[in-house]
């Protein structure tokens, strides 16, 4: 009997540790980093780089243009109309918000310092991204040619 009981407790054990590492990981963006999807906003929290992202891409077109279908995100399935990342977060992996349809707006802080490659591609929605005045996203935003305007504190 005490033998039963001691294997259920290691049993129920083991698959509370595999639950925590499964969501754990989920929730991982980066080394320090956490995301959270509540009701359509992604909130990016913490310090330090965003994983950087690979675009999955389909043959070519009648145009001779490979087409990206999806990305690698964890979020990658799911409905994003805003995104906050917080201060503390320094950069934006490649392709981190490429692909979200129904993405609206974005604000990066002051701490970001660099942003990766492709990260808005095929978001077409996205109407406003909220950066720092003379922030290293603001330049981003200009040299892009993307919509953008100073947030306010």
């Amino acid at each position: 009997m005490d033998i039963r009981k001691s294997r259920m407790w290691i049993l129920l054990l083991i698959a509370a540790i595999l639950l925590m590492l499964i969501y754990g990981m989920k929730s991982s963006c980066g080394e320090n980093l956490k995301w959270n999807l509540r009701d359509g906003t992604l909130t990016i929290t913490g310090s330090g780089r965003m994983n950087d992202y690979k675009g999955i891409f389909g043959d070519k077109g009648a145009d001779g243009v490979r087409r990206m279908l999806c990305v690698d995100t964890p979020w990658e399935d799911k409905v994003i109309d805003k995104v906050i990342v917080e201060e503390g977060v320094t950069s934006i992996g490649n392709y981190a918000f490429a692909f979200c349809p129904e993405l609206t707006e974005i604000s990066l802080p002051e701490t970001v310092t660099s942003i990766g490659e492709a990260v808005f591609d095929g978001s077409e929605n996205l109407e406003t991204i909220y950066v720092s005045e003379g922030s290293y996203a603001e330049a981003y935003c200009i040299n892009n040619e993307l919509p953008y305007v100073h947030q306010t504190v």
